[in-house]
This record gives C-alpha cells, structure tokens and sequence, in this order.
C-alpha cells in the first residue's frame, strides 16, 4: 500500500512569514507558474496532484494534510486555497452526482475559511489570458482546446514546462483584467461558461507587492 504524501510546515525562525498555500488537482502547470512570484516575507506553497490522483476523495485528503501541518493564522496573513478544475470533477462520475458532491464539500470548505478558485475548463484558461482574450466563453471548451489557443498565440506551451519568462508582469496584469471582466456576473462557485477564477489569487500577490518578472 502506497503511503500517503507527507507534509511538512517549515520551521520559520519569525513567525512575520505568511503562508499562502494552494492545493490542487493539477500536478504540473500551477506549482510552475506560482514559482514566479517571491517575496522575502512570504513563502507560497503548491501542492498538486500525486500519482494521478485527483478525485475529490483525494484532493480532501490532501486539503486535511495541509490543514494539519500547516499552522495557518490569518492574523498573520495566512490563506489556504482550493484550486479546481471542472473538467476534472466533470470527468470522474455523472455530472448530478459529482454536482450534489461537490456542492457539500465546498460549502464545508468554506466554512472552515478555504478560500476556493475555480476554472472552466481548467487552468490552462488562466494562461491563455496572459496573451489573448478568449472569444465565445459561451462556448464548452475542452482543455485541449484551450491549450492549443494558447500554442496558437506563438508561445512554446507544455505543460510540464511552461515558459515561464513569457509571463511577464505586464502580461499577468492583463490576464487578471481580462479574467475579471469574463468572471462579471457569475455568482456560482464553478462558472458556468468558460472562466477562471486563478485572478483573485494572483490579484492578491500583486497587492502585497511580490516580485514578478518585469
């Protein structure tokens, strides 16, 4: 039986160090793309998929492990987020099952103070954003089609390395207008056109001064 992943808070020597700490059903783009912001005084935290595991039964475990070794405070500046993907909830059973599922997990996630930023249909939309806008967002878009949009723009994508010199900071400024322009009007937790969420997480970033590429 494989052991479940373990996770280990750093030992800070002052405790004016924050944690930002994302968890998430995707294994390679989200703890790259974070990778590109720092900050002395803060220490952002990515914790993916691992062996392919990214059902909600998995990414709550995962959430609790967090929970449990991570000593958060928000008085201290702390957050704990949820990053979804629909495509990946939409896949692993019924869409009323995993709907009705779904459902009671956020609301428990939320009132244990989770923060939750959601994608459709992935988080490949938030890196679109960085050098298009998306037209159609009425549209179901796969998050094969989304990737190749972003090929589409001249950027080298993988997924498994993505360029991170082209987002620059100007670029990332644009995506997050751009993402919160298609985000106007939904109220619903999983939008339900083609929109990502990945902007009040970085939006945040940005107003505590991280540094970014220029």
């Amino acid at each position: 039986m494989k052991q479940r992943r373990s996770f280990t808070r750093p030992e800070c020597a002052h405790r004016d160090l924050s944690f930002i700490v994302l968890v998430t059903e995707d294994k390679y783009a989200p703890k790259q793309y974070f990778s590109i912001f720092s900050h002395p005084r803060l220490k952002i935290e990515v914790f993916g998929t691992q062996d392919s595991k990214s059902a909600p039964a998995h990414v709550k475990t995962r959430l609790s492990d967090v929970r449990r070794n991570y000593q958060l405070h928000e008085e201290n500046g702390d957050q704990l987020w949820l990053v979804l993907d629909k495509d990946h909830w939409m896949e692993i059973s019924h869409r009323s099952s995993t709907l009705r599922a779904l459902s009671g997990y956020v609301g428990r996630a939320q009132q244990q103070k989770v923060q939750i930023a959601t994608s459709n249909p992935c988080f490949e939309v938030w890196l679109l954003l960085h050098f298009d806008d998306l037209t159609e967002p009425e549209k179901a878009y796969k998050c094969t089609e989304i990737e190749h949009k972003i090929r589409s723009t001249g950027i080298p994508y993988n997924k498994s390395n993505l360029p991170l010199k082209e987002f620059t900071r100007a670029r990332i400024e644009d995506a997050v207008k751009r993402a919160k322009l298609m985000d106007e009007g939904e109220t619903q937790w999983f939008p339900e056109k083609c929109c990502t969420r990945i902007y009040k997480i970085v939006e945040l970033l940005l107003n505590r001064h991280l540094i970014s590429p220029t």
